[in-house]
């Protein structure tokens, strides 16, 4: 591999003049610098959607947020957690020749997580280029859920018990795995109008409990006796939305409160 840097960009985000030079810029500070990231903006810039995060395997944790102030205190109290998401991702090709490229049994989602918790585990930093931005359409699950299509519900709610279970192993990442779980039953009760995607969630739990990767097929779906089960379990009130959330067209929504610095904004 001839080249130093590989800049991994989404084929609908919006990139200024100056993005990369800022982003090689940033890279060149350290040699312990693997990945590098722009702030992500909504498509008319007027609000920032991710300015920084943070992953620990360790710790059992990850989290983004979109309040710069935010991020820079992660970043100064998590200099070796920094997270990164795959938008406008630049990757030192030394971090790929030591660990190896995107996982793509993820297929889509998560394998950005993926990828900032293996540099960290190698000893790589993952950063946050404050003078970037770059601009993309925002899918929110929290405040616009009836918008995003079933492949997104099936490939989060699948992937995130498997990233846990990969790093983790089986048993350690149980708990984290029923947590995910939980979260999103909250969210498939806020679908009421959009079964396709409560199907999805269904089938990405079951698969992601199988350890099953590869593409979303909308025709496999959770097996019936497991998919009872589970909806029966979606009915206990922690599981139901407030009363008083609406959503953006109007109508009450079942759902869960807006969670703070949960990866609502998904720019990919």
């Amino acid at each position: 591999m001839g080249a130093q840097y590989i800049w991994l960009l989404n084929n609908d985000a919006i990139v200024g003049r100056d993005v990369l030079s800022s982003l090689v810029a940033t890279a060149e500070r350290s040699e312990r610098i693997g990945l590098v990231t722009p702030r992500i903006a909504t498509l008319n810039g007027e609000r920032i959607t991710f300015a920084g995060g943070v992953i620990s395997i360790k710790d059992q944790f990850y989290n983004e947020t979109s309040d710069p102030v935010v991020a820079a205190e992660w970043a100064a109290q998590h200099p070796e957690a920094g997270l990164v998401i795959g938008t406008a991702m630049l990757v030192k090709a030394e971090l790929v020749r030591r660990i190896g490229m995107l996982d793509t049994t993820f297929f889509a989602y998560f394998e950005d997580i993926d990828y900032s918790a293996r540099s960290a585990a190698a000893g790589f930093r993952n950063v946050v280029d404050s003078n970037s931005v770059v601009r993309h359409f925002e899918k929110n699950r929290n405040t616009k859920p009836l918008e995003i299509k079933p492949h997104y519900w099936y490939y989060m709610a699948r992937n995130e018990s498997r990233f846990w279970r990969k790093h983790l192993g089986l048993s350690q990442s149980l708990k984290l795995s029923w947590y995910s779980c939980n979260g999103f039953l909250r969210h498939f009760n806020r679908l009421h109008r959009r079964p396709e995607s409560k199907v999805a969630i269904l089938s990405g739990l079951w698969d992601g409990w199988r350890g099953h990767s590869g593409p979303y097929n909308p025709n496999r779906h959770m097996p019936a006796i497991p998919s009872a089960m589970v909806r029966l379990y979606s009915m206990r009130s922690a599981l139901q939305p407030p009363s008083s959330l609406t959503t953006e067209v109007g109508a009450v929504e079942a759902g869960e409160p807006l969670i703070e610095e949960e990866r609502d904004s998904i720019e990919a």
